[in-house]
């Protein structure tokens, strides 16, 4: 049985210029940056979309200047521009682990030294075809409504990676006049085992299911995950709401814009 607690925290997005499509984001759709930090072989940004009310988050990575043939440059140069993992915080990274293994899959890269975000990954497979993060954290985020209120971030306040620095690198976006907000509503994710792929997001993760487009609908309380039997795995597309004409790729991954 899946634990109390667990939220699908963000899809996240290798990309060649996480600046340039920072900026995009905010242009375009309205996106809140929340944190980021740099790392010796990448560096990141999470980002809101949607207010206070509604939305989730996406993430942009990319390889850090200086990083060097690291991997997530190696990632880009076989994938191109594409989603890279999908994370969800856990009450006991642990316990999630355990649970996992019983399902037959391995973990890999784990840390569970570092409180303020210990963490483990599920390597892309035939199954999902894109990495699985699993993380928990003793500082945990403030609401988000706290985020979007305000420009300033206390680090001390905020799960951190155990080499991460510079954690406003991006900072640079508050000058972005922000455009209309859209909301980020899922994600769709093909799978080559629906059964698998139902006892990880709704035995061990413990999401709430319904059958729905095509595919089963997978709900926490702050993302939703829409599985969808295929051929081959892979993360298929984002779903947005909000102003017309709003919805435009990131790299090769489509945001396709849903009436509500």
């Amino acid at each position: 049985m899946g634990e109390p607690g667990v939220e699908f925290d963000h899809t996240s997005i290798a990309v060649r210029d996480a600046p340039r499509w920072l900026g995009e984001l905010r242009r375009g759709l309205g996106a809140t940056p929340l944190v980021g930090e740099v790392l010796p072989e990448f560096r990141y940004v999470l980002c809101h979309l949607g207010d206070a009310t509604g939305g989730t988050r996406l993430e942009l990575m990319d390889a850090a200047p200086g990083g060097g043939s690291g991997f997530l440059r190696r990632f880009l140069d076989r994938h191109g521009e594409s989603a890279h993992h999908l994370t969800f915080t856990v009450p006991d990274v642990e316990h999630t682990i355990a649970e996992v293994g019983r399902l037959g899959l391995s973990v890999v890269k784990t840390d569970l030294a570092h409180l303020p975000w210990r963490e483990t990954f599920i390597p892309p497979d035939a199954v999902h075809g894109v990495v699985i993060q699993l993380a928990d954290s003793s500082v945990g985020f403030p609401p988000t409504a706290e985020l979007l209120a305000t420009r300033e971030r206390d680090p001390a306040r905020l799960p951190g990676n155990r080499e991460g620095r510079d954690p406003g690198w991006w900072d640079f976006a508050w000058e972005v006049p922000p455009g209309p907000v859209a909301t980020l509503r899922s994600t769709t994710l093909r799978t080559t085992e629906t059964g698998l792929s139902h006892r990880l997001f709704a035995g061990v993760l413990g999401a709430a299911a319904r059958r729905a487009d095509g595919g089963t609908e997978y709900r926490w309380p702050r993302g939703t995950l829409l599985v969808r039997p295929a051929a081959a795995g892979g993360v298929e597309h984002l779903t947005i709401t909000g102003p017309a004409g709003a919805a435009f790729p990131v790299g090769r991954i489509p945001l396709i814009q849903e009436d509500i």
